[in-house]
């Protein structure tokens, strides 16, 4: 049987991560080393370990091979600094004009069917991936901070249906987020929080 193109994308980052200095990646990145030959990580509400050998559960459960390649991509991430703590939506980060100027609610409409009229069952799927209320908005939404891992905060913004609006949930980024991530790496990392959300009950 083929492998599928995220399968092979996994398996192209094994290769690097082999030659990963975790020493060094770790304090640049944010996460504590105590062991130089692998790092533990936290996504999206379970632990994972990663080592030469590639990323692991650490709960021994299936997982997404497109989580274990974001994984992968952020521990041999190049980047450093700090979060700038300012939220932008997914459009903002392309280079592409047409991206820049669509409408990308669809890649959250998921959610939005999934939570709609129902926030309660919202904040205990957020909860357990990881993210922390973080009041309402000036217009009433609830906002809720996710730590996608150390250096990549991000915005989940839960907007109540009304007379005139439906239900929309918005996924932002941090500012900084190219920083420690490509464009496409990012819009996967969208896709697996509402992934996350949706799953998670």
């Amino acid at each position: 049987m083929a492998k599928s193109g995220y399968k092979q994308i996994y398996e192209s980052l094994l290769p690097q991560l082999a030659r990963c200095d975790f020493t060094e990646a770790a304090p640049r990145l944010g996460f504590v080393c105590s062991d130089a030959n692998s790092l533990s990580v936290k996504f999206l509400g379970r632990d994972f370990t990663v080592s030469a050998k590639g990323v692991e559960p650490a709960d021994g459960g299936s997982v997404n091979v497109n989580d274990r390649s974001l994984i992968a991509y952020y521990v041999l991430s190049t980047g450093s600094g700090e979060p700038e703590y300012s939220f932008l939506p997914l459009r903002h980060f392309s280079r592409s004009i047409i991206f820049q100027g669509s409408d990308t609610n669809w890649m959250t409409d998921p959610l939005s069917r999934e939570f709609s009229g129902d926030y309660p069952k919202f904040r205990v799927a957020a909860e357990k991936i990881g993210a922390v209320f973080m009041g309402n908005s000036k217009n009433g939404d609830y906002l809720w901070r996710l730590s996608a891992f150390p250096k990549i905060p991000l915005q989940i913004a839960y907007s109540e249906a009304d007379d005139e609006f439906p239900c929309e949930i918005k996924i932002n980024f941090d500012s900084g987020v190219l920083r420690f991530m490509g464009f496409e790496t990012v819009a996967f990392l969208n896709g697996s929080i509402v992934n996350a959300l949706t799953f998670s009950l």
